[in-house]
């Protein structure tokens, strides 16, 4: 839920801009189109595993409270950027 989030706000930037989005959910390829670029992207990217590999793995995956506050911080912090992006 979270990289989505950050994937929404993202691309509502994008369409702000009048720039096409892409449909794919990877952050890195919808980073490259931003101009201005948000803070922290490369951590950003690293939400994309939440996304698409963490989905669709079988068994357990364990995620540590401070991932999920890190993560959450992240969100928070592109919120802020869409905000400031978004007349």
């Amino acid at each position: 839920m979270l990289q989505q989030a950050v994937e929404k706000c993202l691309k509502a930037v994008l369409v702000a801009q009048g720039k096409p989005v892409p449909l794919v959910h990877d952050l890195a390829v919808i980073i490259d189109r931003m101009d201005p670029k948000p803070g922290a992207s490369e951590e950003l990217h690293e939400l994309t595993d939440f996304a698409s590999v963490r989905r669709y793995e079988e068994g357990t995956f364990v995620v540590t409270r401070e991932e999920t506050d890190a993560a959450i911080k992240l969100v928070e912090a592109t919120i802020a950027f869409a905000d400031s992006q978004i007349p």
